[in-house]
């Protein structure tokens, strides 16, 4: 099965997308149904000192506390060696990861719910990144559909080790050294490589900085948005 990982294939759904007939999570609706819009947090590790919601909209806005009794989510495996891991649907008290879900706010329509969520404030403490604190990171994964961690990493200046992925590759470009994928040793002998050769770690830190200072900052994209959708107001 491992052949298949990172490989291009034909994709054949394709052609319903673009002739309008694709269907998706977004375009059912139901009897009573609400949307959510979700607080994330802007940075990896910080205490949350305070959420601030505006007194109109308390009954639209749910935070842990409102959660008592719910379990977390629980990440489990029957491979060996594997450990479990759990985390609470909102974070309470601390963020660990860009993105960590902070607040839910529900509405009639998912733009009313993002309306609500840009009334949320959120006050950080921020701490010290994870990632500054080690010599490279390791990222062995082969299922994402983004690879946000890629992104932390080069942000602070972390070299990156990832399994040859298409997605990693995507992300990373030159910026990490790869290993193949599903392979313990290969993965072993590119970190000892990577931790053996100062002049290759500099590179990489350096081509990782540049990469998410010129594709991967929230005002530039927001920039590309808005000069997307001025190129299709134009045409219309």
């Amino acid at each position: 099965m491992h052949k298949y990982i990172g490989t291009r294939f034909p994709r054949k759904e394709d052609d319903r997308f673009l002739r309008g007939r694709g269907q998706y999570i977004g375009d059912l609706r139901f009897s009573g149904m609400r949307d959510a819009a979700f607080v994330r947090s802007p940075v990896a590790h910080a205490r949350i000192v305070a959420i601030r919601v505006p007194e109109h909209l308390r009954g639209q806005v749910f935070t842990a506390k409102d959660l008592a009794g719910v379990k977390p989510i629980r990440a489990v495996s029957p491979l060996p060696g594997f450990q479990v891991s759990e985390q609470p649907p909102l974070a309470a008290g601390k963020v660990r990861q860009v993105g960590e879900l902070i607040a839910m706010c529900v509405a009639e329509t998912r733009a009313e719910a993002e309306d609500i969520a840009a009334q949320v404030a959120v006050d950080y403490d921020e701490l010290p990144a994870v990632y500054r604190s080690h010599d490279l990171f390791a990222f062995p994964s082969l299922s994402e559909t983004f690879g946000h961690p890629l992104t932390e990493a080069m942000s602070t200046g972390t070299p990156i080790v990832a399994a040859d992925t298409a997605v990693h590759r995507e992300v990373c470009k030159d910026a990490a050294v790869y290993h193949s994928p599903l392979s313990a040793s290969d993965l072993a002998r590119q970190i000892c490589r990577l931790n053996a050769d100062e002049g290759l770690r500099r590179s990489l830190i350096e081509k990782g900085v540049t990469y998410v200072a010129s594709d991967y900052m929230w005002e530039a994209h927001v920039d590309r948005l808005l000069d997307i959708f001025g190129q299709v107001m134009a045409k219309r």
